[in-house]
């Protein structure tokens, strides 16, 4: 039932590459990783920090400012109701030096890395961690979970990565300074049940965690799930209610038995950073030295990899 219903809500083919049998390895250049894809991330961020307009902030004219040289007084129709007032604290170079100390960033170029990278290695470096022999299709599932579960009524939570093919379902959460929680356990559980309601109980359901820390121990013990990645029996019970959203209460309250069913089912791993930056390297080296490779893919590995490695707080030293 989940192969039909999947199949039947994939928009588009298998995001998959071939090449025609017995060709020949394209020239590579020297340096495929050059200055690095992912720099032309922060370059979009300088655009964005110098033209706040691009995302729907408008200056207020100094003209409209008042006559009083201490102070800017401007009419309240000029900020829309519930709207703040912004000013820029940095300079653009100062800017950037904050940003590469914070998750969103890293957040960001993981999500446009694996929103193009190829199924076999989402497969990989998501799936294989399980032991799950699933080589996609996979829907990768951002921002529009709303839309997706609108049955719900409302936006249920704000995942990192969710991967999703007819027989798997993979959480990935980020994490670079801050801890974890039961909480964030269950919001990975809610989006289960509401992905499963709608295309089907899956066979394999995982939660994969991505921290600077070189082993699971610590993670374990501040999400509350066991040595060997399994959930203790009446998890769910336990999550405090100061971790839980409203939507996810309500689900709870309708699909109680169902939250206990895929805690029971799902399997959580852990990978430090330093082994995914590791990890895609490979990953690019393989393609550069394949004959059937993708110059494409090594380009988008060694820029994840380099993002990583350029990432304050990333990797422990």
């Amino acid at each position: 039932m989940a192969k039909r219903a999947f199949e039947k809500i994939m928009a588009g083919p298998a995001d998959t590459i071939s090449y025609a049998e017995g060709e020949e390895s394209r020239d590579r250049i020297a340096n495929p990783i050059d200055a690095g894809w992912h720099r032309k991330y922060w370059d979009t961020m300088d655009q964005i920090y110098w033209s706040p307009n691009m995302i729907g902030l408008r200056a207020i004219a100094k003209s409209t400012w008042g006559d009083d040289p201490g102070k800017i007084v401007i009419n309240r129709d000029q900020v829309k109701q519930g709207g703040s007032i912004y000013t820029r604290r940095h300079t653009a170079s100062e800017n950037r030096e904050r940003m590469a100390g914070l998750e969103e960033p890293l957040n960001h170029i993981f999500d446009i890395t694996f929103g193009i990278a190829e199924c076999a290695v989402i497969a990989r470096m998501f799936f294989q961690p399980f032991g799950i022999d699933d080589h996609g299709p996979f829907l990768r599932i951002g921002r529009e979970i709303g839309q997706r579960y609108a049955d719900l009524g409302g936006n249920l939570t704000q995942q990192d990565a969710l991967f999703v093919s007819h027989r798997s379902i993979i959480g990935v959460e980020l994490k670079l300074g801050s801890s974890t929680s039961p909480g964030q356990i269950l919001k990975y559980l809610a989006l289960i049940v509401a992905e499963e309601r709608l295309t089907g109980v899956r066979r394999d359901i995982g939660l994969l965690y991505i921290t600077p820390e070189e082993g699971i121990g610590k993670v374990a013990y501040h999400a509350g799930f066991m040595a060997d990645g399994r959930l203790p029996e009446g998890y769910v019970r336990t999550v405090p209610a100061k971790q839980r959203n409203a939507l996810v209460n309500r689900m709870l309250e309708a699909r109680f038995g169902e939250f206990e069913d895929a805690a029971k089912r799902i399997r959580i791993q852990h990978k430090s950073w330093k082994d995914i930056a590791s990890e895609a390297r490979v990953i690019g080296q393989e393609a550069l030295s394949s004959p059937s490779g993708s110059e494409t893919l090594a380009r988008l590995m060694f820029g994840f990899s380099r993002a990583i490695e350029e990432h304050r707080g990333a990797i422990i030293a």
